[in-house]
């Protein structure tokens, strides 16, 4: 009887042992962690072309959840006008579907973007022509549901007539969206669009009333994690007698109210805002820019700005000279470095993409090159991709058409080397199982046998 009981000491003080030790090793590899290796994006996109014998242009992107691509622009190689175009394409860029809306006007895209519930907004402008010299132009929003079907259309007017829609972006936290653009109304050259998600018109912000009247090229807009507007712009209002500079606007997205704006050019012949977005508490804005050192030549800038006060932190540029070049759009990646996208107007125009770290060295660029004009307009980020919205020179048609590029991420992990530190922790943490574990062991062995 006693051997049995014996064997069954030793058999769960043996248990004992085994499973601290386990749970020591379990501790230790929780605690390590394996660092990423950035390496940019390999240079060999994904291509995928969409179009028919006619016209297409104002080509935006975005992708949903379940990684489905959603890609809105204008066509003409179905109808005399330009209609809105919205297609679908899966992870494997498979079209899932394709849709179409438009009337007896022409529509341009300003915007693509999706809700949390992957329902699918775009924005942009219808226009007409009334006489040869004139034209009236209207904002337009529309929703459709994930598999493609209309759910609402709204068309805001007002009474100039002459509301040029630029870009949208929606602001997931209040579930309403804004429209951005440029317009002649004396309540200011910039206009800010409100609704809500269900296709309601909100309200309308102005920008650029100030005396004298400031003229406004609006691009791109983007808003944060408060609800807060910044847009990109041109503005001719310049400090130092420059004929244009950029400007960035940052606006109170509940009230309108400018929280700064700041512009910056001094040494420049004319710089262009082009695009916008914002991580981390930092706007990143890239645009154009004409130096005065080399006025036949035109490269990309890129400026870092503090999204609370305004400050700038850095600029850097992109120069492809001898060619010119004109940006497109920013996004900032998963790694937190913004990538800008553009094209290169060389013996053809190419698109170009490049990857800065958020100090502003160039990590990575590359340049797509084809026997055609490719030019491209919108870039977003999400997960281990990059995706490029842009045309292609169709040299059948004789057209432009859609084509998409879709980059992926070079990255390795940093297995971790056991250094003098960690193989110390790791031997005192050791020689204490041990220790705690055999005392454990003798304590219960006596006292088992001193009965």
């Amino acid at each position: 009887m006693k051997i049995k009981k014996s064997l069954v000491m030793i058999l769960t003080l043996t248990a004992i042992l085994l499973g601290s030790n386990v749970y020591a090793l379990t501790v230790v590899s929780g605690t390590i962690t394996f660092d990423e290796l950035h390496y940019g994006y390999f240079n060999t996109p994904k291509a995928v072309y969409w179009g028919g014998p006619g016209l297409e242009g104002d080509v935006h992107t975005v992708v949903d959840s379940q990684n489905n691509i959603v890609t809105a622009f204008f066509s003409q190689s179905f109808s005399t006008n330009k209609e809105v175009y919205i297609v679908k394409f899966n992870s494997q860029l498979n079209e899932l579907w394709n849709t179409t809306w438009g009337n007896t006007d022409n529509a341009t895209v300003a915007g693509v973007f999706i809700d949390k519930s992957n329902y699918i907004y775009v924005v942009g402008s219808i226009y007409s022509q009334v006489v040869p010299s004139r034209y009236i132009h209207n904002v337009f929003a529309l929703k459709f549901r994930p598999n493609g079907s209309l759910l609402w259309e709204a068309i805001h007017q007002t009474p100039n007539l002459d509301e040029v829609a630029t870009s949208g972006v929606f602001d997931q936290n209040s579930n309403t969206f804004f429209v951005v653009g440029t317009t002649n109304s004396s309540s200011g050259s910039m206009f800010v669009k409100k609704f809500s998600k269900s296709g309601n018109y909100l309200t309308t912000f102005y920008y650029g009333s100030s005396s004298p009247s400031e003229e406004l090229e609006v691009g791109g807009a983007t808003v944060d994690d408060n609800g807060d507007i910044f847009i990109a712009a041109l503005t001719n209002k310049t400090l130092w007698g420059n004929p244009t500079n950029y400007v960035l606007v940052k606006l109170n997205g509940t009230t309108g109210n400018l929280a700064w704006n700041v512009t910056s050019g001094a040494l420049e012949l004319t710089t262009r805002g082009v695009d916008v977005a914002v991580d981390n508490g930092i706007a990143y804005l890239v645009g154009d820019l004409i130096s005065s050192a080399a006025p036949s030549n035109q490269y990309t800038f890129l400026v870092s700005i503090n999204a609370t006060t305004g400050v700038i932190n850095w600029n850097t540029t992109l120069d492809y000279s001898p060619d010119y070049q004109y940006s497109a759009g920013i996004t900032v990646n998963r790694h937190g470095n913004p990538v800008i996208t553009g094209f290169v107007n060389a013996a053809t125009a190419d698109v170009f993409t490049a990857e800065f770290n958020t100090t502003g060295s160039l990590l990575w660029n590359h340049t797509f090159v084809k026997a055609f004009s490719d030019v491209a307009s919108d870039i977003i980020s999400k997960d281990d991709y990059l995706y490029i919205a842009a045309t292609a020179y169709n040299g059948t048609s004789l057209k432009d058409q859609v084509m998409l590029l879709i980059y992926e991420d070079n990255y390795t992990f940093d297995f971790p080397t056991q250094g003098p530190f960690g193989t110390i922790f790791g031997i005192i943490f050791g020689v204490i199982v041990c220790v705690f574990s055999l005392v454990l062991i003798t304590g219960l062995l006596y006292t088992y046998w001193k009965k």
